[in-house]
């Protein structure tokens, strides 16, 4: 097939087939798939003057179209997963070779502790990443840096052990991004994670950094080889300047507008940095209940769960991941029945519900 195809820097130049063949090569060694089939697929998807970029996706789209039609699974899943890996980490790559004029490996990390360094400072000024990286002595950083990020001994975790949809939904829900691009490898994520974890140990709790330097290799080990899967907050945020770590915050909301409002507010606040709500509502008023000072009766509790839904809808996980609320309501409560339907399209005004809530229902033990 001869076309030509346009570079990343910009430059056009033929189609070479053969390096597109040693990268199907290279990310399909020990999976037991049909290359034959692979590049037929992916035939159906070329066409002359595409970008790099365009063919890398491709690439990927082929693969997992497979993963429904073929067997073995498991083995296209984890063809796709390092399809997208390649293109992930050279876009990487590329980027910071052009921004920092510095030496990146094909893995995408800085091959140079001074270059690492240079862009740890650069986002803990812009307010990106915590000043608390500061507090870590430079050689012991190095030394962590170098021991992990080794360019000749890279482990490359995510390779073998991952499959595409795991290491889609990590690039799209959990890196830190800049112009709409990540920042940050998965690798990098673990490592900053496992230093400022147990910075509390030598601030503390007496530790030295002897042993400050064994924890953090052990546990980004864990990271790495999804041992430990940490919590959503932690995901997020354990890197970050201001940071919520924590997953869930119970409110209780009292039976007038302060308190309603007030609660809105925390709600928003809790889901833009991450967290998930429980929210008790049993001392609201129920429906047709008298308003001092006003004719007019009290609404369903159904509206304010409505309320809190669209709050947690709005201040989502920081753009992430959509955020986590859940109402509890007492059984005695005289909108029992109203509550219970609340999440239940079928039935009643689909305007009244909120399918994205979790509800619980509360029964006191003298109940």
């Amino acid at each position: 097939m001869l076309f030509e195809v346009i570079k990343r820097d910009g430059r056009v130049e033929p189609f070479d087939t053969k390096k597109i063949e040693k990268v199907i090569k290279v990310c399909a060694k020990g999976l037991n798939i049909d290359l034959q089939k692979f590049s037929q697929k992916l035939a159906l998807f070329l066409k002359p003057r595409m970008t790099t970029r365009e063919i890398q996706h491709n690439l990927i789209t082929a693969a997992i179209s497979l993963i429904v039609t073929e067997e073995n699974k498991e083995d296209w899943s984890r063809f796709a997963n390092r399809l997208i890996l390649v293109d992930f980490k050279k876009e990487i790559r590329v980027r910071r070779e052009q921004k920092y004029k510095a030496e990146v490996t094909r893995y995408g990390f800085f091959a140079n502790f001074e270059d690492f360094y240079r862009f740890l400072k650069e986002y803990i000024a812009k307010g990106v990443y915590s000043k608390l990286f500061l507090e870590i002595p430079t050689d012991v950083l190095k030394e962590l840096y170098y021991k992990i990020f080794d360019k000749e001994n890279f482990s490359n975790p995510l390779w073998n052990r991952a499959k595409h949809m795991q290491t889609q939904k990590f690039i799209r829900s959990y890196l830190t991004e800049e112009n709409n691009f990540p920042i940050e490898l998965p690798e990098e994520v673990w490592f900053l994670q496992s230093l400022l974890g147990f910075l509390p140990s030598v601030k503390n709790y007496g530790s030295d950094w002897k042993d400050y330097k064994q924890k953090v290799l052990r546990h980004y080990t864990y990271l790495s080889e999804f041992l430990i899967i940490p919590a959503t907050p932690q995901m997020l945020n354990l890197r970050r300047a201001k940071a919520n770590l924590s997953s869930c915050f119970i409110l209780d909301v009292n039976d007038n507008t302060e308190s309603i409002v007030h609660t809105q507010s925390q709600i928003a606040q809790i889901s833009r940095n991450a967290g998930g709500v429980g929210l008790y509502i049993g001392k609201l008023r129920p429906s047709g209940s008298w308003i001092k000072g006003n004719r007019g009766k009290a609404n369903k509790i159904t509206d304010w769960v409505k309320i809190y839904e669209a709050t947690v809808n709005a201040f989502n996980q920081q753009g992430k991941r959509k955020g986590s609320l859940t109402a509890a309501l007492p059984v005695w409560h005289k909108d029992i029945l109203d509550f219970l339907e609340v999440i239940d399209l079928d039935i009643g005004e689909v305007t009244k519900k909120s399918p994205d809530v979790f509800t619980q229902v509360v029964i006191p033990d003298f109940f």
